[in-house]
């Protein structure tokens, strides 16, 4: 699929009329912590107690996309995180995850990082500071975009 987020809000929207239940009761600090299972957990003496799982870490990754996009953050989890902290926390977990993929290339691809990055902005009103702090990675990003590029013209010829 091509890394554009209008391809993705037309599947999300698709799928929110197929299936409502796409998050299954996930709410955004699941997502969170979820995202996290793409790096393995060692422990004292750098073995590895838990090995990575990238396919958990991409499914959540679309996850966190979906619940941007199709407002279902908003509408069903403000008010517990409201509950917990305050109004502005839900919009920093949401950054907090975002920057959670951005900064973990060796997990998510470019592709990847442009959609959540997208998304996330398409969702919320990104500060000063929010935008100075996602865009220290997408000079690398657009590195990877025209080696690609030029690959794809490469193996045209």
């Amino acid at each position: 699929m091509p890394p554009d987020i209008s391809s993705y809000i037309s599947l999300c929207d698709t799928l929110e009329l197929i299936a409502p239940d796409v998050l299954g009761g996930l709410k955004l600090i699941d997502i969170f912590h979820c995202l996290g299972y793409g790096k393995p957990v060692l422990d004292e003496e750098g073995r590895v107690m838990r090995p990575a799982n990238k396919r958990v870490a991409l499914a959540c990754a679309f996850l966190l996309v979906y619940m941007f996009v199709v407002d279902e953050f908003e509408s069903e989890h403000e008010d517990e995180l409201r509950r917990m902290c305050d109004a502005k926390r839900a919009a920093d977990l949401a950054f907090e995850s975002t920057m959670w993929v951005l900064t973990h290339e060796k997990v998510f691809d470019w592709k990847v990082r442009r959609v959540v990055r997208d998304a996330f902005e398409e969702r919320f009103v990104v500060t000063r500071k929010q935008m100075r702090e996602m865009n220290r990675y997408i000079a690398r990003e657009q590195s990877f975009e025209v080696e690609e590029e030029w690959s794809a013209e490469e193996e045209a010829i």
